[in-house]
């Protein structure tokens, strides 16, 4: 009798230990098999194989060793999609996806796959950068600075388009600083109806104002004179353009040469050229 319970004991034993070996060895083979299909994607690069032996784990048992196994496959399908779109010469994609990939991560499992991947697209940011700021046009020795893993990226930046993308940076920069320069001496004309400061008054004004100016006097020495205080005071007015100043003074030496003893009255400038705004005030004598 005790034979036999000692037999039956034995067999349960074995049995037990049988179980525990043989489920110890499933997991040491789960893990392994996980390494391997780890090592797919981390250093051959093989996404499609390396999905499809991982979804093989997302079992039961696969997730009860893997909490995370199925989020390994999501992050592992994005970085399929940025494997494809850069293939695709589409970085803006693969920029994308790698959003994705930063979100759904939770540790450093696939570290070695996810650099391998941004080295091409920093790679192409930073040549696409020295593309577009070149001026010597020589785009093909920059390229050859960098290296790709995806041979797809080193051909479209030896694309027409990335080359005219940069040909019309650099001529939209030359349109702007173009119409600056205009606006700039738009704007210094403005207040000066398109005669400068340093042109000369016209010939004759001297006839006018006697001792005043002379026929090389500046409209910007024009203005310090007590004549110009005239013409501002009775016609022009003080904001006047050079070119009014020009105006007024031309139809003075005008007046003068007809004739005219004095300077002609407001209205009679008012008729001539519209101007509502001043009075007359004086009665120099026009020489």
């Amino acid at each position: 009798m005790n034979k036999k319970i000692i037999t039956i004991l034995t067999g349960i034993i074995v049995l037990v230990g049988a179980f525990f070996f043989y489920q110890h060895s499933g997991k040491n083979d789960l893990k392994a098999e996980h390494t391997k299909y780890l090592a797919l994607i981390n250093d051959n690069h093989d996404f499609d194989g390396g999905i499809k032996r991982l979804e093989t784990l997302a079992t039961d048992e696969g997730q009860e060793i893997y909490k995370n196994i199925k989020t390994e496959i999501k992050i592992a399908k994005e970085l399929k999609n940025i494997d494809t779109d850069l293939d695709n010469k589409d970085i803006d994609a693969a920029k994308k996806s790698l959003e994705k990939v930063d979100t759904l991560t939770v540790d450093n499992t696939f570290d070695k796959a996810i650099e391998w991947l941004k080295e091409d697209i920093t790679n192409f940011d930073k040549a696409k950068k020295e593309i577009d700021e070149d001026k010597s046009g020589n785009s093909s020795s920059i390229i050859d600075k960098y290296k790709f893993n995806h041979s797809a990226l080193k051909a479209k930046l030896s694309e027409p388009e990335v080359k005219k993308d940069a040909e019309n940076k650099q001529s939209s920069e030359n349109k702007q600083t173009s119409e600056t320069k205009t606006k700039v001496v738009s704007g210094n004309t403005a207040s000066t109806g398109g005669v400068g400061d340093n042109d000369v008054i016209p010939a004759g004004s001297s006839y006018v104002f006697s001792g005043s100016v002379t026929d090389s006097t500046t409209y910007k020495e024009f203005r310090q004179t007590n004549a110009y205080q005239t013409i501002a005071t009775n016609y022009v007015g003080f904001n006047a353009s050079n070119a009014e100043i020009k105006a007024c003074l031309e139809w003075l030496i005008k007046k003068g040469r007809e004739g005219a003893q004095t300077l002609p009255s407001t209205q009679e400038y008012k008729t001539t050229f519209g101007n509502n705004n001043l009075y007359f005030k004086s009665s120099i004598k026009l020489y």
